[in-house]
């Protein structure tokens, strides 16, 4: 079993300036998780493999100046394909994230105004995540809860 005490990774700049220097509607995208244990940790056929992931206390900050364009040929793909795309082969049968929060900053293009929208108390138990699965397993399994206030 490996034990982290906390994990954080966002980007080289302050939030306002990473976002006021996008010529995009580019997010700027924080974690940092409190406790992270990953047990039944193993390396086959050059993938790493997790039993089981289990993340407390984490917090995911986002940011978007909605008034800038949009990249052009942006598409936003699910979950799943978000996964798919790591460079990391990684395959973790599941995923548990208790009490996490999630802020969300968008200034909108209409009202000039920036938006705070937290999203707290979210626990979610993910099956079969990862960026290479295991043949015969293709379906990622999501269940969760959270408090919008």
């Amino acid at each position: 079993m490996l034990e982290i005490d906390s994990l954080t990774m966002a980007p080289h700049m302050e939030k306002a300036a990473y976002v006021a220097a996008q010529a995009y509607q580019v997010p700027y995208l924080a974690l940092q998780t409190h406790h992270l244990q990953l047990a039944g940790l193993r390396e086959r056929d050059s993938i790493w493999q997790v039993r089981r992931v289990t993340a407390d206390g984490v917090l995911l900050t986002t940011a978007k100046d909605k008034r800038k364009p949009m990249p052009a040929g942006a598409h936003k793909p699910m979950l799943s394909g978000l996964f798919g795309n790591m460079k990391f082969p990684f395959h973790a049968d599941s995923m548990l994230v208790r009490d996490a929060l999630v802020l969300t900053e968008e200034t909108s293009p209409k009202t000039k105004m920036t938006s705070h929208i937290p999203v707290e108390h979210i626990n979610v138990l993910a099956r079969n995540v990862g960026s290479r699965r295991p043949a015969g397993q293709d379906s990622l399994i999501l269940g969760g809860a959270a408090a919008i206030i």
